[in-house]
């Protein structure tokens, strides 16, 4: 994963970006819908990101708490198309 730093006024901070080997897999498992999900998933993260960089990361700790609940629904979604190789 990628890896940005930034210094705010909170100190260093720490940004993992979607996987885009994730996006390659999710397209590989035969579910385009899981595939899609995942797409959108990453460009709201970059979003999210690009608020950050616009608001010199002064957003209350929420842009980075939704970065963080993406990063989740992108590892659910994995296991999601884990899941549906195995079928």
């Amino acid at each position: 994963m990628l890896e940005q730093e930034r210094r705010g006024s909170q100190g260093p901070r720490r940004f993992l970006s979607p996987d885009a080997a994730l996006l390659v897999e999710l397209r590989s498992c035969g579910s385009p819908n899981l595939a899609e999900a995942q797409r959108l998933s990453r460009q709201a993260w970059e979003k999210i990101n690009a608020a950050q960089t616009a608001n010199e990361w002064d957003l209350g700790g929420h842009a980075q708490k939704a970065k963080e609940l993406l990063d989740q629904v992108n590892n659910e979604l994995k296991m999601a198309a884990e899941a549906a190789n195995k079928h």
